[in-house]
């Protein structure tokens, strides 16, 4: 996973150890958000631009989420583009997230990280993070 900033988004690549994996019929990578809670973009994998889903689940319902600007793109590689408003967090504060690729809507094929979420901070204006990280 690498990602980076600029002033309006964060953005994530994915790559996968076996890139079958990202190109397989059927599979679909999970961005599940820990902080902001309930937050979760899915992505069916198709080569070309993706159509992503975003919802958000609080304790009565699941709620789809529509932003502008929220795009992704797979084939060896996927690439997807959140608008830091959707994530409703100021520059300083972390995102916590993690990856789920799964073949279907059921099976899970990887989980990344395995435990525990990765947390990304957002960086404040004139920081060094707004570039790509490993």
């Amino acid at each position: 996973l690498e990602y980076g900033f600029d002033r309006d988004a964060l953005y994530l690549r994915v790559d996968a150890a076996s890139p079958e994996l990202l190109t397989r019929p059927g599979s679909i990578l999970g961005v599940e958000f820990l902080r902001p809670a309930g937050l979760r973009l899915r992505l069916p994998l198709e080569r070309g631009v993706l159509k992503p889903d975003l919802s958000v689940r609080d304790a009565d319902a699941v709620q789809p989420l529509d932003f502008l600007g929220l795009r992704a793109a797979a084939g060896s590689v996927v690439e997807i583009r959140i608008p830091l408003g959707c994530l409703g967090l100021d520059p300083g504060e972390s995102v916590e997230l993690r990856l789920i690729l799964q073949a279907g809507a059921a099976e899970e094929l990887v989980r990344y990280p395995r435990l525990g979420p990765i947390s990304l901070e957002i960086p404040t204006p004139g920081s060094a993070a707004w570039h790509w990280t490993a």
